[in-house]
């Protein structure tokens, strides 16, 4: 019963005998023909003209009767086509008059991507090969998407692994580039380590904003029925809305999965390797952290690790914290004294990344913040009080 042409011939064979049925009664058969014309209607521009399905639902009495068919053929239901899962054939296609304007990728040009990847390194220190190689891959595939045909079955635009020790900002590289990709953008953030976050959940999301990157945190201890569920995804099948019914596309979507173990052994990335054949070298070593699908594993477009970086770097980005702490009582950071860098650093080379750095900035900024609101001051500058503290009795001999 699955083979498509005894479907097709069962198909015909039902359809005539119930013509034939109806036929002897006269008005039925016209009723049932204009019937099956206004669900072939709705099926076609379900599937190819989403914009004007959409505008005809917005009419009383049609919406309801487009959403009846679509639930029972199993289409997509008409959304808002800023939301609409399919998207424009051209991205770049201006919207019709009168048509709210879809969401569109903000990166195309080499010059789009080299902007955004110098802003990223401005935010994510330490890591620019890991920025470079990335955004470098990014811009490959998307300009093969904007070339690719819309009646094309597609599987996300970008799949990406970052790998290291918590606290190395693999998750705000992620977000960072999640929320440049596209106007109107979102980005959904799901422990794929619990068994009950399944695909279901990302395919409810998908359906709310086709236009989503995920990131999925702690993929090393992803279990293989959720593996089963992102392999399925990212094949490029449409998907199964278990709520509605309704098909799903991740085409357009990017996926970031976040493994959090030492990446210290792994090869370091590099442009001039950049689309080599280092992959099956790359995928072993991944796969030695953890339980890894190998047709999942080859589904990846890059593998990226994150180390520790240098000492003077880790202090750039503690001054960047305190200028973030800074920031949330509208106040600007000044010097900081060397001592408290010092001491900070020792502090992550230690840990081995930078997971209780904001806390431990917070609780060193405290009192001098809590000082410079009290006296409304616009600029602070850090000194390492344990050190006045102790030149103190020096200074009275």
């Amino acid at each position: 019963m699955q083979n498509p042409i005894i479907q097709v011939l069962m198909l015909f064979v039902g359809a005539y005998t119930a013509l034939n049925v109806l036929g002897k009664v006269p008005p039925l058969d016209k009723i049932a023909t204009l019937l099956c014309g206004l669900i072939a209607v709705i099926i076609w521009m379900a599937n190819y003209n989403r914009s004007l399905l959409y505008s005809l639902a917005q009419k009383p009495g049609l919406g309801a009767v487009i959403n009846a068919v679509c639930k029972l053929c199993k289409e997509q239901p008409p959304v808002d086509p800023s939301m609409d899962a399919t998207g424009p054939a051209d991205p770049q296609a201006p919207a019709k008059p009168g048509e709210p304007e879809a969401p569109k990728l903000l990166l195309h040009s080499d010059g789009d991507f080299s902007s955004a990847t110098r802003q990223l390194k401005e935010v994510v220190k330490g890591h620019n090969d890991v920025v470079e190689v990335a955004m470098d891959q990014i811009k490959r595939n998307v300009q093969l998407r904007d070339n690719s045909s819309v009646q094309v079955s597609l599987p996300p635009i970008g799949i990406f692994v970052f790998t290291g020790k918590p606290g190395l900002g693999k998750k705000l590289l992620a977000t960072e580039i999640g929320y440049r990709l596209y106007k109107g953008a979102s980005v959904s953030i799901l422990d794929v380590s619990d068994p009950a976050a399944r695909g279901s959940l990302l395919i409810a999301e998908a359906r709310s904003n086709p236009y989503t990157t995920f990131i999925l945190e702690n993929f090393h201890a992803c279990p293989a029925a959720t593996q089963e569920d992102l392999l399925s995804i990212v094949s490029g099948a449409p998907q199964i809305d278990p709520k509605t019914g309704s098909k799903v596309s991740f085409r357009h979507c990017f996926f970031f999965l976040l493994v959090h173990r030492d990446a210290e052994g792994m090869d370091r990335p590099s442009r001039k390797n950049a689309g080599g054949t280092g992959h099956t070298m790359v995928v072993e070593s991944l796969g030695q952290s953890m339980s890894l699908d190998k047709r999942l594993a080859w589904s990846l477009h890059g593998v990226y690790p994150f180390v520790l970086p240098p000492p003077m770097q880790q202090a750039e980005v503690v001054a960047q914290i305190m200028q973030e702490e800074c920031r949330k009582y509208n106040v600007n950071l000044g010097r900081v004294d060397p001592a408290i860098l010092a001491r900070e650093v020792g502090v992550i080379s230690s840990h081995g990344g930078f997971e209780i750095t904001p806390l431990r900035v917070t609780k060193i900024m405290s009192n001098r913040l809590a000082a410079a609101v009290a006296a409304k001051e616009q600029l602070i500058d850090l000194e390492d009080e344990s050190r006045a503290s102790r030149a103190a009795p020096q200074r009275r001999y």
